[in-house]
């Protein structure tokens, strides 16, 4: 795979294999990692604050309107935890 490219749905490309830097909700400073899943794009793991605003973010990393209903509707959001609990690969850490 080209690590060069940055390509939506794989968190590693946003930062460094010790500690990947996911794309992140504006002004949000803590640790809630959610995937988001839609059935067009793919999925993403993001950092925000909500289940909204983690749509918001995956809007922005595929470059579409969140405010679409036909792009909200079809998202699903995963809560997978506190950054700081989560393995290189996103599955949490016991």
């Amino acid at each position: 795979m080209n690590r060069d490219r940055a390509q939506p749905g794989n968190p590693a490309i946003f930062g460094s294999k010790k500690q990947p830097r996911y794309p992140r909700f504006d002004g949000y400073t803590g640790g809630k990692v959610w995937t988001v899943v839609h059935p067009k794009f793919g999925d993403c793991m993001v950092v925000a604050p909500s289940i909204p605003a983690a749509i918001v973010v995956a809007a922005r990393v595929w470059k579409q309107a969140w405010t679409k209903s036909d792009f909200y509707a079809d998202c699903r959001v995963i809560f997978k935890g506190d950054r700081k609990k989560l393995s290189l690969d996103g599955s949490a850490v016991i």
